[in-house]
């Protein structure tokens, strides 16, 4: 006989999959708001692989698409955030890399972080698949997801009113799905099914669905038990409240409003203050920065302890320079050093933990020296090349505007002059006014950031998020001119870029505070969070790379020329003041919003500093879910009337092995409860008498019976049609017992509840 499967079967496989994905996927954009998953609409690529695989009934099958959509998932948006995976045989060598640096140091980091999270994820969604088919496990995970979210609503800023409504809606239409395909197992049923059936389930769920939404949604009764992480930055949510943000290496998507974070991040020790950069990105979006497409061509190994700049297309020529040498010390596992920190331009890597094979990875297309990330208390040693009032130079040597391209080098114009095709003209045509009478390229760059610094001003609150079909540039020199630096930095570097100057996109920290209790050599200063920085690097041919910062009250705090090293700390950037009837606000700082519902960004889960204690008790409250679960599951599956799942399929060794009889004790135990039965023995001919009673007929009885005969007393083999017959006879037979008359008590001395 055919085993191929049931076309109603696979029909009910896919839909109870997408409902387990959706199900899971409501805890995600709540997690998300409280600052403990990025992106969590990323989370849906693995999803919904997960969900088409349970059409296949290949265990190994869906094994496969969980594991293969999960490093799709880590490649395809790592790719974009770390220049350093070129390819899938680096992302597993990576892994394998961060996988020793875990079982020695026990620091967990990214990428490999994210993909053990993908990992649980998908066991968490094979678990919720298992529970859809089962009604009370179902009905458990429900009631743990439901109070999960509760306790989220009630003691946090984050109200996930959809997701609660949506569960409740999710939970009964699976109940609902689950029953319906029983049923339409029964003959009796199958003309009435929909009337008296799907009718009732689809009111009942318009009803709770309205009356849910429509109920009052109070505000949280206790304090944010998620204040202090200070790890959040999502895009804002409905109820979600202020956002914690910082320096991260995903900058696909900007805009919003932040509030500061003053947790302390690298202690510098340097003879003057400087800006601390990180990562710097060529490609701009419309929406955000993204690395430019590496290959393995466009990067290359450097040497710790020798100098490597001068080796490299970001050497600088002809520009005055000093040497400045920095101590670095980590002082949270928060900050991503995946792109090594140091000032501008880090000529050599002294010593630095952590480095297999004693290289670092430099990316020769947009400047980036890519390293380990390093945990809590963590010293490195750089030595910068410094430059030392590069504008005054500039001023008097700087090529002129008409015929720049040609001087430009080919991987700067291929890279550096990117523009989204979807760029306003608007924003063309004002970089064209503002650089009407510019001759030079210093001159155009200089008449861009005066302007930026005068016409807008800086805000840190009631900064929007671009919609869908908004640039982000524009939408700041058109719309809301109010920002912060990556509102003022963007706009420089696309500005400059629609006139053909080339530039990237760089981030970091500010000069950060001194520590006047320091008694050693040089000066030592604290980086906190809300240090975080963005400027602009502009290309001079001939010269190479010089940054601005068109921030207002910023300025870049170069190496002094004749001044001494303490005048140099009057360059040190100042709390920018807002305009008229606007309290002073504090420094600018990098801000990095999540995407909306589209691809192309990173996803990344939490932070790069490993877990934390609210990672620990999400984690904690998932292994309590699936004991618990495991539990339930374990005693549902030693009640008898379970077992009739084993008269459902023929297992893959049928021969010489005989069908269980607790379907059959079961069915007893109840008539026995109601009475129908005297208690005692009973044989496999005493159902018939009892089964006048119910709906099944005696002619379908008395054929169960010669089959179970046959079968355990004459060794008949069970074919599929009969194990077809003995399920819908066995069904029909108990949905037809009445109601037990004895007590649960009297059941169970009596031996039959068992």
């Amino acid at each position: 006989m055919s085993n191929a499967p049931n076309p109603s079967s696979l029909a009910l496989r896919l839909l109870l999959g997408f409902a387990a994905a959706l199900w899971l996927y409501l805890f995600m954009p709540p997690i998300g708001a409280l600052g403990l998953l990025h992106q969590p609409v990323t989370m849906l690529w693995l999803l919904v692989p997960l969900a088409v695989a349970q059409a296949f009934p290949w265990k190994i099958v869906r094994l496969v698409v969980g594991v293969g959509a999960s490093f799709g998932y880590i490649f395809h948006y790592y790719r974009l955030a770390l220049p350093y995976l070129p390819s899938s045989k680096a992302l597993v060598h990576r892994e394998w890399t961060e996988m020793s640096l875990l079982l020695r140091q026990h620091q967990l980091v990214d990428p490999l972080q994210t993909q053990l999270f993908l990992f649980f994820l998908c066991f968490l969604f094979w678990l919720v698949t298992y529970a859809v088919h089962r009604r009370r496990l179902w009905i458990f995970y429900n009631g743990i997801g439901l109070l999960v979210l509760g306790i989220m609503d009630g003691n946090t800023k984050v109200h996930p009113n959809v997701e609660l409504v949506t569960m409740v809606f999710l939970a009964i239409a699976v109940l609902g799905a689950t029953e319906f395909s029983r049923l339409a197992t029964t003959p009796f049923q199958r003309r009435t099914l929909w009337a008296r059936f799907t009718f009732p389930l689809a009111l009942l769920l318009c009803l709770s669905s309205g009356v849910a939404f429509a109920l009052p949604k109070p505000a949280a009764s206790w304090p944010d038990p998620f204040d202090h992480l200070g790890t959040g930055s999502g895009p804002p949510r409905s109820g979600a409240g202020d956002h914690y943000v910082g320096y991260q290496l995903n900058d696909s998507h900007l805009g919003g409003p932040f509030i500061e974070d003053n947790a302390p991040v690298l202690s510098v020790i340097e003879s003057r203050p400087t800006y601390i950069g990180g990562q710097t990105l060529s490609t701009y979006t419309g929406k955000g920065w993204v690395s430019a497409g590496l290959t393995g061509s466009s990067v290359q190994n450097v040497p710790i302890g020798k100098p490597f700049l001068a080796t490299t297309d970001d050497a600088i020529h002809h520009l005055p320079t000093k040497p400045l040498k920095q101590t670095i010390t980590v002082l949270t596992n928060r900050v991503d050093t995946h792109i090594l920190l140091g000032a501008y331009a880090v000529n050599e890597v002294d010593s630095l933990p952590d480095v297999l094979g004693n290289n670092l990875v430099y990316d020769d297309i947009q400047g980036n020296l890519i390293g380990p990330q390093l945990s809590k208390g963590s010293t490195y040693v750089l030595t910068s090349t410094q430059l030392v009032e590069p504008y005054r130079y500039l001023a008097q040597s700087s090529p002129a505007l008409a015929g720049l391209r040609a001087q430009l080098p080919r991987m700067v114009v291929r890279y550096d002059l990117q523009l989204p095709t979807s760029l306003p003209e608007d924003v063309r045509q004002l970089a064209k006014k503002i650089t009407a009478h510019a001759k030079t390229e210093y001159g155009a760059a200089v008449r861009i950031e005066s302007y930026l610094k005068s016409h807008y001003t800086y805000h840190s609150q009631g900064v929007p998020v671009p919609s869908k079909n908004q640039d982000y540039v524009a939408q700041f020199l058109f719309q809301s001119k109010r920002g912060y630096c990556n509102n003022f930095s963007s706009s420089m570097a696309v500005l400059l870029r629609t006139i053909g100057v080339p530039t990237r996109w760089a981030t970091g920290f500010a000069a950060g505070t001194e520590n006047t209790n320091y008694a050693g050599p040089g000066q030592e200063y604290t980086i906190t969070e809300a240090d975080a920085h963005s400027w602009v690097e502009v290309y001079f041919p001939g010269d190479g790379w010089v940054p601005f910062d068109p921030t207002p009250t910023y300025s870049m705090p170069f190496a002094p020329g004749t001044a001494s090293a303490k005048s140099a700390a009057a360059a040190k950037p100042t709390p920018p003041v807002a305009p008229d009837k606007t309290p002073p606000v504090t420094p600018v700082k990098h801000h990095v919003v999540q995407p909306p519902k589209n691809e192309g960004s990173a996803g990344e889960v939490g932070t790069s500093s490993g877990f934390t204690l609210a990672w620990w008790v999400w984690l904690g409250l998932a292994v309590a879910a699936a004991t618990g679960g495991a539990m339930l599951l374990y005693k549902r599956r030693l009640r008898p009337a379970a077992r009739v799942r084993e008269w459902e399929r023929t297992p893959r060794r049928a021969r010489g092995r005989k069908l269980s009889a607790r379907p059959l004790l079961y069915l007893i135990s109840r008539l026995q409860a109601v009475g129908w039965v005297p208690d005692g023995v009973v044989s496999l001919r005493d159902l018939v008498r009892p089964a006048e009673r119910t709906r099944v007929s005696l002619s379908s009885v008395r054929k169960m019976v010669t089959i179970l005969e046959a079968h355990w007393y004459g060794g008949r083999e069970v074919t599929s049609a009969d194990r077809n017959f003995l399920v819908n006879t066995w069904l029909v037979f108990l949905a037809g017992i009445g109601k037990p008359r004895r007590s649960r008590r009297e059941r169970k001395e009596s031996g039959l509840d068992r």
